[in-house]
């Protein structure tokens, strides 16, 4: 099964070669990356993030549930202003995402 590091790494590698995942592999990732939410370390969660906001770019509307559950482990990780600036950039589909502390 995919660890945190596994999804950090594998939306990271999707986005640096610019590949359109098909609608089942985001969501075989969205639903791991709930259940090991709590195992992202600052590493993870920045490749997670990072790969997510890209393909969002490239690909509108294949993320927003992934966003859904990864943005708030970064919260947890990083302070609201550095997540809400590391999303500023990131699209569309991330304008929806609010930044607050839980």
């Amino acid at each position: 099964k995919f660890e945190a590091q596994h999804i950090g790494n594998i939306l990271w590698a999707l986005a640096t070669v610019a590949h359109e995942p098909e609608y089942s592999l985001v969501r075989a990732l969205t639903e791991r990356a709930a259940v090991v939410a709590p195992h992202f370390n600052t590493q993870n969660i920045a490749n997670a993030l990072w790969g997510t906001c890209m393909l969002a770019q490239t690909y509108p509307g294949t993320t927003g549930e992934l966003i859904d559950v990864l943005v708030p482990r970064a919260i947890v990780l990083f302070d609201a202003s550095s997540c809400a600036l590391a999303l500023s950039g990131a699209g569309t589909e991330l304008e929806r995402v609010r930044c607050e502390k839980r």
